[in-house]
């Protein structure tokens, strides 16, 4: 559908442009306009710079995380002199030590096999095949020696399982293994067998069978001929330092999986190869602290050279680019002193509770350069690494209680810095007039230049009303003009009684 378009023929009296003439008044009145909305870009500019230094405080937060969490800055590492006898991993509760473990014996599981007496050592009634595990167990195809006659029940560890003339062998292993008997049951074709394995190991793990109705375990070789294996426990000694564990005694354990003799060890028994000790140590992994520690140092700076370059920048002079426009917007703002010259204090200050030749930053290798910055010394920190790593993680939290958790009273570098990031970077909501801002310094300052633009949104929306309102005066005014004219035009242009007209006898 055609949209009719107004056209404006203006001036055909006066020969004046009016639209011309209003379009550059109305281009003179817009200047507050223009100068509101270069504000507004200014204003998200600086908004967006609030922003970079957000994401570097939010950076230097998070290198953190690792300092305060002894788990992740100092875990334990374990080696095995051979992992074909025994493995180990540690946890964070673990303890520094060197052990001698042998393996005299491995926990194994009980075994039920089928058997049967008169010589047949197979379920097949057919000597010349295997039973068929997916036929129907009352069919030819199944090869049973004895067939079960009727529908029947079964106890395995006390668990019933209820089974048809219908059912498949395979079937009803199925069902043994989803109930809750505590084995694993299956057919071995090669031998011609079903086999029961129990899925616990252990002395104590024997296998329970029973026929309810029917004679299926019967038939199966499952009962009274039954090839029973029974379970075993884990043995081993443990020595440390010429100490032997449990008195030099073997210690009996129902699991290859052993984590209740070495303090936060968790031992993994292989093999059991006769007199052949394996040596597990335990020690602070160290280069996951080194790695925390240079990466603070990392972030640190990062955020500290960015405050530094936005206190300290020029503005560029006849800047040609947005990025060029943006520097010294925040050149002197009183939020970036502070926060720089408390980031500075916290971390370069002596710590509360500190190893006494361990109190400051500075014995680690890290000193503080001119501009706030740090400077790492990689090798006297490792060095102290070596010696204290312990010294170092208290440098940085001071975990008296050991609990892994920072409670109060609790000091470091770490733990300080954290607490006025948090604060900083807080984004939990508080009024500001009749709506809300973030709560922390940092962040709420993008909220607040936010605010500016809008209101500034604002003040441009009633100027473009104004002007509008303006603009539609003046063409009422020039509409006026040109049709008083017209009037006079007409007026004075028609002819009289005495001939010629008005204007002509007025000449």
């Amino acid at each position: 559908m055609a949209t009719n378009v107004p056209v404006r023929f203006t001036g055909l009296v006066s020969g004046i442009d009016f639209d011309q003439v209003i379009g550059a008044i109305l281009e003179i009145r817009r200047q507050p306009v223009f100068r509101l909305q270069e504000q507004q870009t200014r204003l998200r500019w600086r908004a967006q710079l609030w922003q970079e230094i957000q994401n570097a405080l939010s950076s230097l937060r998070d290198a953190l995380a690792p300092l305060l969490d002894k788990t992740k800055s100092m875990p334990f590492k374990v080696t095995s002199s051979d992992p074909t006898v025994v493995q180990a991993r540690a946890a964070p509760n673990a303890l520094s030590g060197t052990y001698k473990v042998t393996v005299l014996q491995l926990a194994a599981a009980a075994k039920v096999a089928s058997g049967f007496v008169d010589g047949a050592t197979t379920i097949s009634a057919d000597p010349a095949g295997n039973v068929n595990p997916d036929a129907p167990l009352s069919s030819e195809a199944s090869k049973f020696r004895i067939m079960p006659s009727t529908n029947g029940s079964f106890r395995i560890n006390g668990v019933e399982i209820t089974y048809s003339e219908t059912d498949t062998l395979t079937a009803i292993l199925q069902r043994i293994n989803n109930s809750a008997a505590g084995v694993f049951a299956f057919y071995d074709p090669a031998a011609d067998r079903v086999v029961l394995v129990s899925k616990e190991t252990g002395a104590t793990g024997n296998i329970l069978r029973e026929d309810v109705t029917g004679n299926l375990l019967t038939a199966l070789g499952l009962l009274d001929y039954a090839q029973v294996t029974q379970g075993r426990d884990a043995l081993f000694t443990v020595e440390v330092n010429g100490y032997q564990f449990n008195n030099g005694a073997p210690i009996a354990r129902p699991s290859n999986v052993v984590s209740d003799v070495l303090k936060g060890v968790t031992l993994q028994l292989v093999s059991a190869p006769p007199d052949k000790p394996v040596i597990i140590t335990v020690e602070p992994d160290k280069s996951a602290l080194k790695t925390a520690v240079k990466t603070f140092v990392e972030k640190f700076n990062a955020a500290v050279s960015l405050l530094y370059q936005r206190l300290t920048e020029e503005p560029v002079d006849n800047p040609k680019t947005d990025a060029e426009r943006k520097i010294g917007l925040l050149r002197g703002e009183s939020v970036l002193v502070t926060v720089k010259a408390t980031l500075v204090r916290e971390a370069t200050g002596s710590v509360f509770g500190a190893p006494s030749d361990l109190p400051t930053l500075a014995q680690l290798g890290i000193r503080l350069n001119n501009d706030g910055t740090l400077s790492l010394d990689e090798s006297k920190l490792q060095m102290v690494l070596d010696t204290a790593p312990e010294k170092v993680l208290r440098l940085f939290f001071n975990d008296t209680d050991g609990d892994n958790r920072v409670d109060e009273g609790e000091e470091g570098i770490a733990v300080r810095l954290k607490r006025w990031l948090d604060e900083w970077l807080s984004t939990l909501p508080i009024a500001f007039g009749a709506n809300s801002v973030p709560k922390g310094l940092v962040a709420r300052q993008p909220a607040l230049l936010h605010w500016e633009v809008q209101n500034l949104d604002r003040r441009i929306n009633e100027l473009n009303e104004r002007i509008e309102r303006e603009g539609e005066r003046l063409r009422r005014k020039f509409l006026a003009m040109e049709q008083q004219l017209m009037w006079l035009k007409q007026r004075w242009s028609v002819p009289d009684l005495l001939g010629g007209n008005r204007l002509q006898r007025l000449v």
